[in-house]
This record gives structure tokens, sequence and C-alpha cells, in this order.
């Protein structure tokens, strides 16, 4: 049965402990795009949620699966905007 996704408690949000600069020291860019290649599972066109946010996303909702998915897509989306601010080059 469906109910509402857990969030964390307290004054404590998702942001405290996840961050997509710290998911892509863990699995470089360079890593996600050569599994990306090896899969043929690049972006073809311009979308809001290219191929590698995607596979940062589902790495973010594995370790927090209690949280609330809406929230670690928002924490991941934001990291994304940053991160390909200064590594845009690095992705398809």
């Amino acid at each position: 049965m469906a109910g509402k996704a857990a969030e964390l408690r307290g004054q404590v949000r998702v942001s405290d402990y996840l961050s997509v600069g710290l998911l892509s020291r863990l699995v470089p860019p360079s890593l996600v795009d050569e599994a990306l290649t090896a899969h043929d599972r690049h972006s073809k066109r311009q979308r809001d949620l290219p191929a590698h946010a995607v596979a940062y996303y589902v790495m973010a909702l594995s370790l927090y699966r209690g949280v609330n998915t809406e929230e670690v897509l928002r924490v991941v989306t934001e990291g994304m905007d940053y991160l390909c601010q200064s590594a845009s080059k690095t992705f398809h």
C-alpha cells in the first residue's frame, strides 16, 4: 500500500547529508560517462534531467531510501546545476 514517503526528522534536511559533489567524488563523472557509453545510454536530446543526472539520482535514491523522492531529486538537480557549470566539458 502506498503511503507518504518518510522525511528526515527535525531540522535536518537531506541536503545536510546528501551532496552531488560528494557523489561525484565517489563516482567520478568520467566513470558515469564510461557506463553510459558502454550501454549506449547518453541523452540524445537536450533534457531537463540528462542521463548523467539520472545516474546520480538513482545513486542518491539508493542511499536515502527512506527520504521523500522529490526532496532527493531537488538536491540532485541543484547539485547537477552547480557541477555542470564547472564541469560541463565532462558530460555529453
